[in-house]
């Protein structure tokens, strides 16, 4: 190539070396992209599985004890859910590299109020609750462009029970984001209250999230730091 003119290796290079890397590149953006919309199609259906499932099985929406481990073992995953047991406990996996928590949450003013009042008693709290009425699916290591596509899906249309949804993202300094404003402040009877300021920087809302909300709500900037939370009661 030495005895190339300037102009003569700059178009060797572009179309041996650079065309090539570009052409695979764009190959395996394109591959992913399907790969991921495939696996939010499914997480979507995952979740309308689930919910109806849950709704089955706890008919007096009574959510007592329950958590991952009873989900894992109440066959109500789908299938190809992945499940792993890890000293004691049961981790359920996502479609997108992260986990996928089953939590109890307060559902009314009545519940949120005796919750509260033995926060710094829970083992008072636990003798004297009988379960509450509503639960909170959280998927977590969503990166920006997953968060926001589940944010914006209609899941009322979807799913009757629905409450809301928060979207949050975490950083060093942020680790409470996700679920304590949904958890405490999207309840059945306390439309129009005012969310105080939080732990819990993320955004919780009674509907689906518009454009706007979502691109400011899943602005996570370290790699799969956003997370979505789901209320059901």
């Amino acid at each position: 190539m030495s005895g190339l003119s300037r102009d003569s290796r700059t178009a060797l290079f572009v179309t041996r070396i650079l065309i090539p890397i570009i052409s695979v590149g764009l190959c395996v953006y394109f591959f992913m992209s399907i790969i991921e919309r495939n696996n939010v199609s499914q997480t979507i259906d995952d979740i309308v599985k689930v919910t109806y499932k849950l709704a089955e099985n706890y008919q007096e929406h009574n959510y007592h004890l329950f958590g991952d481990d009873a989900v894992a073992v109440g066959e109500i995953l789908p299938y190809d859910v992945s499940v792993e047991e890890e000293n004691g406990h049961y981790l359920i996996s996502n479609r997108f590299g992260g986990q996928m928590h089953f939590l109890e949450a307060v559902g009314n003013k009545k519940e949120r109020t005796l919750y509260f009042g033995l926060y710094n008693n829970p083992e008072r709290y636990h003798q004297v609750y009988d379960g509450v009425s509503a639960y909170v699916i959280l998927l977590t290591n969503l990166n920006s462009r997953i968060c926001k596509t589940l944010a914006q899906t209609d899941w009322s249309a979807k799913i009757p029970n629905f409450m809301g949804i928060e979207a949050a993202y975490t950083t060093p300094t942020s680790q409470n984001n996700g679920v304590y404003n949904l958890s405490n402040y999207i309840l059945t009877d306390n439309e129009g209250e005012f969310i105080k300021k939080t732990v819990d920087q993320g955004v919780a809302l009674r509907r689906h999230f518009t454009d706007d909300e979502a691109e400011k709500a899943c602005g996570c900037l370290l790699w799969r730091s956003c997370s979505i939370a789901l209320k059901f009661m």
